[in-house]
């Protein structure tokens, strides 16, 4: 969701998608990746992972939640998030589209 935060700086948040056998990877990737729009004076950029959430959290609604609130999805391609099953159904959609044409 784009909403306005502090130092009058549009908030700008998104969802970072990947499989959990990269977890190591991407959240170093990402971590790397947000020292690039930090000098901007005009957008506060806020990722978004699953890595915070704690087990038996409700994690599939945390997930959703974030999903459905991200202005955009950061998609971190591996094999092993292409065979996710979980990915697929719930996280690609709503980034990608549903592969279904109109």
């Amino acid at each position: 969701m784009a909403g306005n935060s502090t130092a009058g700086k549009k908030k700008i948040e998104f969802f970072v998608s990947y499989a959990h056998r990269n977890q190591q990877l991407a959240g170093g990737f990402v971590d790397e990746l947000m020292d690039v729009p930090r000098p901007s004076k005009a957008y506060e950029y806020v990722q978004w992972m699953d890595s915070a959430i704690v087990v038996g959290d409700q994690w599939q609604k945390q997930i959703s939640d974030a999903r459905d609130r991200c202005t955009f999805g950061l998609l971190l391609v591996s094999p092993a998030f292409l065979s996710s099953a979980f990915i697929g159904k719930n996280e690609l959609p709503r980034f990608v589209g549903d592969g279904r044409t109109q």
